[in-house]
Parts: structure tokens; sequence; C-alpha cells
């Protein structure tokens, strides 16, 4: 905690590795390593500073980390009521679609496909996710990590990664549950309880890795000139979006997303996506854009990384409302889930070509000033 401390707030609290002496005159207060005491014709004094002396500022880090921390479990909690309002409200459909189950079905309300239809689309999201995955590992393995940029360009490239992983993972074991599970009395076993958390689960962690995204962006922008920046924005810690995803899985899991028409379990998990979304968008945007690339050799945010970065990740919000109309014009839910899917791969897919074309842009850029 100090460590971190001392790196993000160096003025806040000073936790040295050996003992210090502090020369207090006059003319200020000056840190002298031990046995290094340096006088001047000033009267001063000189006494000895260890760790306990910042006890007082680790309990304001401490209380820092304890406030962030309720932040993330009250964005968490709040995200998730707002999302399943939100949804019930854009429900415009006859049926009442928003039934909560807990797992646990009947052969009434409940339904859910198992057509070719659905589960052959999520197969084919599965495997384009997973070839955006490896190529985002590649381009970050490509940064050597000898400057402070190529190590953040690498790790954006990873926590991308992530990011497409999960995706993939989601779509893997829905697709698997689509297959298998042809009968709601099957929906009661273990088996589909197994498959469907770690799928909708899998919805709920990607929203951390938004947020984890947008850190990253975050820690890109702030060395950046203030003259480049629209406003200011605060860098909130990795472990923040961790946490937060890790809430809305723990909700998952105990059954709070579980309604009587398993879809509906993914548009509630995708709601909770909002606030990690407009933390990463909001970051972008508060950077001034330069169209001249060599302006910006290092950092390039070119206009079609913006077009398919704000839209990649807004594209996937539509469906929410459009599951009803589709519902009520008699469309089989295998059509619909092929129409949803569609849209999703389309929408991830320029959220992996967003950021790896932004990766790949500048490691070129720092291949030509190296």
């Amino acid at each position: 905690v100090l460590h971190n401390l001392r790196s993000s707030y160096p003025s806040m609290c000073y936790a040295p590795t050996e003992p210090q002496t502090k020369q207090i005159s006059k003319s200020g207060i000056q840190l002298f390593p031990s046995g290094r005491s340096k006088l001047n014709h000033h009267e001063s004094k000189t006494f000895s500073l260890n760790e306990s002396t910042c006890s007082s500022d680790l309990q304001l880090c401490r209380l820092n980390n304890t406030s962030l921390m309720l932040l993330s479990l009250i964005a968490a909690t709040c995200t998730l009521k707002v999302s399943q309002i939100f949804a019930a409200l854009l429900n415009t459909s006859v049926v009442d679609l928003y039934i909560h189950a807990s797992f646990s079905y009947d052969a009434v309300e409940t339904h859910f496909d198992n057509t070719a239809l659905t589960y052959v689309t999520d197969y084919m999201i599965f495997l384009w996710m997973l070839y955006g995955c490896v190529r985002l590992i590649n381009l970050g393995c490509k940064f050597t990590g000898k400057s402070k940029r190529e190590r953040q360009l690498r790790r954006l490239c990873f926590t991308t990664a992530g990011l497409m992983l999960s995706y993939s993972i989601s779509v893997l074991f829905g697709g698997t549950a689509h297959y298998l599970c042809v009968s709601w009395e099957i929906l009661n076993t273990a088996l589909f309880r197994m498959l469907w958390t770690v799928t909708v689960g899998m919805v709920t962690m990607a929203g951390g890795i938004i947020g984890l995204i947008g850190t990253e962006f975050a820690h890109l922008l702030s060395t950046t000139s203030d003259k480049r920046k629209r406003y200011h924005v605060i860098i909130l810690p990795r472990w923040f979006w961790i946490l937060y995803g890790l809430v809305l899985t723990y909700v998952v899991y105990d059954g709070g997303m579980s309604y009587k028409r398993p879809v509906c379990d993914i548009f509630i998990a995708g709601c909770t996506q909002i606030t990690p979304t407009l933390y990463a968008v909001l970051v972008v945007l508060s950077q001034k854009w330069e169209e001249n690339e060599a302006t910006m050799p290092t950092l390039e945010f070119g206009r079609n990384f913006r077009v398919e970065y704000f839209i990649g990740f807004f594209l996937n919000a539509p469906m929410l409302p459009a599951y009803s109309p589709l519902l009520d014009s008699g469309l089989a839910l295998g059509s619909i889930n092929t129409v949803l899917h569609m849209g999703l791969s389309i929408a991830w897919g320029m959220q992996y070509r967003s950021i790896y074309n932004f990766g790949l842009h500048n490691l070129t850029n720092l291949n030509k000033t190296a």
C-alpha cells in the first residue's frame, strides 16, 4: 500500500527503505539519507524519520482504498438495479419477459431455443472472438517493454485480449447449453446451471474488463500535455473494475439475474456494462485528436479508430429494445437469436479491430522513431 501510495501520491506519504534524516531550517525542510547531513549557515536540527512517521498518511491511504472499494460495490449494485428497471421499461411485448426464476423453470413460462440456428451462430462467434484474442496477444508480444509507453500499450493489448476471451467463453458455453438442453426439465439440472452461469458470468466479467480498458487508456493519456486534453479524468485503479465484475458475477451465480426466459439473463448482464463502457468512452473523449499522424508519433488516435471504438462499444445496445418487436413479429426464436448474434459479432468485432489497429499503428510509429 505504501509503495502504491508513494508512486501515485508522492507528496502525501513518503515511505523510505532506509532511515532518513530531516533537516529543518529557516530556509525550509530538506530530506537527506542518514549519515549525509547537510548544514548551512542557518540554525538547524535533525531527527530520524522512519515508516511509523507515515502512520497517519497510511490511514488516509487505507481510507481512500476503502472508499474506492465501497464505490465499486455501490456502482455494481446501482447499475444492476437500474439495468433491471431499464430493461423492464423497454419491454413493449405483450409477454412479460422478466419473470424471476432463480434457475427454476417450468413448461409454461420458460422458453429456450435449441435449434441449430442458435448454437451454430454461437460457435461461429466463438471462433471469431478467439481469433481476435490470439491476434491481440501476438501484437502485445511485439512491444518490447523498454519504455513506459510500450509497456502501457502491451498491457492494453493483453487486456483487450482478455475481453475477447471472455466473449468467446460466453458464447461457447451458451452454444453448448442450447445444444444439450432440449427440454425444460434439463434446464432444472446442475448441468444447465453450470453452463448458463458461465455464459452470463462471462458477460458480467466482460464489463469489468471494459472498465480495465478505460483505465489503461487513462494511463496512456496521463502523460500528454494539458493542451491536448478536453478535461481531466480520474484514473480508477485496476482492482476497482475487477471487484465490480466479481460482484456482478456473484449475483449471476446466486441466481439474481435468472429469468424464465434465459435470454433475459444476457440482457440484464449486458446492461450492467454501461458504467464501465461510459468510463472507457469518456477517457478517450477527453483527448483532443490530431488528424496529422506526424504530430503524434507515439500515440495515434486516428478517425477510423474513433469511429470503430465508439460504435463498437455501443452497437449492442439496440438489441435490448429490438427483442420485443422481433418476438411479437412471430419470428422463430432461432431466427431472432441469429439476428442478435449477427449484431454481437459486428459490435465485438469492432471493439477488437479498433484497439488492435490502435496498437498496430502506434507500434509502427514507435519503430519509426526508434
